[in-house]
């Protein structure tokens, strides 16, 4: 038996794009936009014939600490030095999300993807997985929260206010995933 070998040539001045590197990519541009995207999510439930209300914030909000009003109040200043460190997440899901773009681009640019970049690849979007993660389940609610605005919310929350993770969480983790199963394959490729 004869076996014949077929092979593609790339066109010349092109760059190698593998699956696994443009799935970071995607990946990486994913967590970027959660940080831009609502985080957590404020809401109060209809009573009667009064409707609830929803306030959603976004990944910077819940970095730099924001202004939520309840029940037709006054607003309630939530500074970032009375949230735990959950308030962090957002933003280290956007740094790796920008860090995980710019490993990305690496092979794409040198024309090659060795070991280290490949796991540098795979750690980033397990990074990413994990940070958005932590806030999703041990952080988005009212255990984000510190001193007396812990203290505040708490009786809000006794009367229905209901704190919760938003969208944001959802795209980042997503983020991670794609990420981490596109590092997976580099890995593969140059194993």
């Amino acid at each position: 038996m004869h076996s014949r070998r077929i092979t593609m040539s790339k066109k010349k001045g092109s760059l190698p794009v593998s699956a696994g590197s443009l799935l970071v990519l995607i990946g990486g541009v994913l967590a970027i936009a959660s940080y831009f995207l609502g985080w957590l999510t404020f809401s109060t439930p209809q009573v009667l014939f009064i409707d609830g209300t929803s306030t959603t914030f976004t990944g910077g909000d819940v970095f730099s600490g924001f202004e939520v009003t309840l029940d037709g109040g006054d607003p309630l200043s939530i500074p970032a030095d009375n949230m735990s460190f959950a308030r962090l997440m957002p933003m280290l899901v956007l740094v790796f999300g920008v860090l995980g773009v710019i490993v990305s681009l690496i092979p794409m640019i040198t024309k090659s993807c060795g070991k280290p970049i490949a796991a540098v690849q795979l750690l980033f979007g397990l990074l990413i997985i994990v940070f958005a993660a932590i806030f999703a389940f041990a952080g988005a609610g009212p255990d984000l929260f510190t001193g007396g605005i812990a203290t505040a919310l708490k009786i809000f929350i006794d009367m229905g206010l209901s704190i919760s993770a938003a969208v944001g969480v959802w795209v980042g983790l997503a983020g991670g995933v794609v990420a981490l199963i596109g590092g997976g394959l580099s890995l593969k490729d140059v194993s």
